[in-house]
């Protein structure tokens, strides 16, 4: 395998890593709306509950949104860079049509390993930055569901 073939088989393997992110942070995000579904159904069908029992309300809501707006970071994209690459999709569109063309008609290896290059770490980064949230998102929905538990089993018990 060559220096251009290895960048081109590294790039997929990064786009694969954001791709699985996206995927870790969409089931993440449903089993969350279930959490919350579950939690609000209960809550719901009795008369009363407890003061004591409303910080655990608050403690719920408190941790559904925030694993929401984390997984939501997640997922919505970060354009990037004011970059004018051939490669990153945001750097294609800065040019015309023509310019375009013209500047893929004189790259040459060398520069297409390059670019190349820079999209792998750009998007090694980006997905760097996708699984540290996804690891912050799934100790606030540990937590979410140790609070929803406590909540439930208190409104049933008490």
């Amino acid at each position: 395998m060559n220096k251009f073939e290895f960048t081109q088989e590294n790039l997929k393997i990064q786009n694969y890593w954001i791709s699985h992110a996206n995927s870790i942070a969409s089931i993440l995000f449903a089993f969350n709306g279930l959490v919350i579904f579950w939690v609000a159904s209960r809550i719901f069908e009795l008369p009363s509950i407890y003061l004591w029992q409303n910080v655990l309300i608050v403690g719920f809501i408190i941790l559904s949104f925030s694993t929401l707006m984390v997984l939501i970071s997640v997922i919505v994209p970060r354009l990037g860079s004011k970059t004018t690459s051939l490669i990153y999709f945001g750097g294609i569109v800065k040019h015309s049509k023509e310019e375009f063309i013209s500047r893929m008609n004189i790259l040459d290896e060398k520069q297409g390993e390059e670019m190349l290059t820079d999209q792998i770490y750009q998007n090694a980064t980006i997905a760097q930055k996708k699984f540290t949230l996804i690891k912050y998102a799934s100790k606030l929905l540990i937590g979410n569901i140790i609070v929803s538990t406590a909540l439930v089993v208190s409104l049933y018990y008490f």
